[in-house]
């Protein structure tokens, strides 16, 4: 068990698919020897079924299921950090998929955010008390229920979290030192842009950074990268880029992709290229 698990925590990270029956029998065969202590376990069988489109799998229904009674019977382990890790690692696999077991990944979500409140109070207003990554999760979490997941974000005003998610909200991504590099493709595109549009690199947007703001307009360049891509060389998009581009779309952006495998290697054609993604 602990070998297929340092297999499945590779795959997730890499964003490789090892094939829908062996991920399922290695999970199988690790989810019992999960322990309630081990939470970060649990969070990376539910990742790595999300990521890979298992969720209609039985084995995801176990997971969520063994979630549940994790949370329900967190106790004084819900005070460690470790474990507060471990259920901000669940909240983006609750939220990649809004149609599958929306009724028990919206308890699921409400029962995470209660523990992670519940550390965040003894901290008073302090955001460097919590992780920059749980932020940026909480982030993405509350946008995603906010406009996506009505029945969650009824069960978090009933529960009074509704004003904590909104301070949650207004942090700002500049302070939690989450800027991303940007890549020499980025620079040549936007290189190409200083010749048609003006535009602006690396736009905050809720809680994501986004490549490229064309001016005057609600157009959004993202430049996909290998890492943006299930096994790199696939035209499958890797869960985490599904969701931030479902959200911008549904935040009113205009989101144009340009996969890295299809920018031209001359610059007369890449203006070209520029020009047709744009429409101009």
């Amino acid at each position: 068990a602990r070998a297929a698990a340092g297999v499945i925590a590779t795959c997730s990270k890499l964003n490789v698919d090892p094939g829908e029956d062996l991920l399922e029998r290695m999970v199988a065969g690790v989810l019992p020897t999960v322990s309630f202590g081990d939470i970060q376990r649990l969070a990376l069988l539910m990742q790595v079924l999300s990521k890979f489109d298992l969720e209609e799998n039985q084995v995801f229904a176990d997971v969520l299921a063994k979630a549940q009674r994790m949370l329900g019977a967190a106790g004084a382990k819900s005070k460690a950090r470790p474990w507060l890790v471990g259920v901000g690692q669940m909240l983006l696999p609750l939220v990649f998929d809004p149609g599958l077991h929306r009724d028990t990944k919206d308890k699921l979500l409400i029962a995470a955010l209660q523990k992670i409140r519940q550390f965040h109070l003894t901290l008073g207003d302090d955001y460097d008390g919590l992780d920059e990554q749980l932020v940026r999760q909480l982030q993405i979490c509350e946008l995603a229920m906010r406009i996506e997941r009505p029945m969650a974000w009824i069960a978090a005003q009933e529960e009074g979290l509704t004003p904590w998610l909104n301070m949650i909200r207004q942090a700002k991504v500049e302070a939690l030192d989450l800027a991303k590099a940007t890549s020499e493709q980025h620079q040549q595109v936007a290189g190409i842009l200083e010749y048609l549009r003006d535009h602006d690199l690396e736009v905050v947007i809720g809680p994501y950074i986004t490549d490229i703001r064309v001016h005057r307009s609600r157009t959004l360049i993202e430049v996909d990268g290998p890492l943006h891509f299930i096994n790199r060389d696939t035209e499958r998009y890797s869960a985490t880029s599904r969701l931030k581009h479902r959200l911008l779309r549904k935040m009113g952006w205009r989101l144009v992709n340009l996969q890295w495998r299809d920018w031209p290697a001359m610059r007369h054609s890449r203006v070209g290229a520029v020009q047709a993604l744009l429409h101009l």
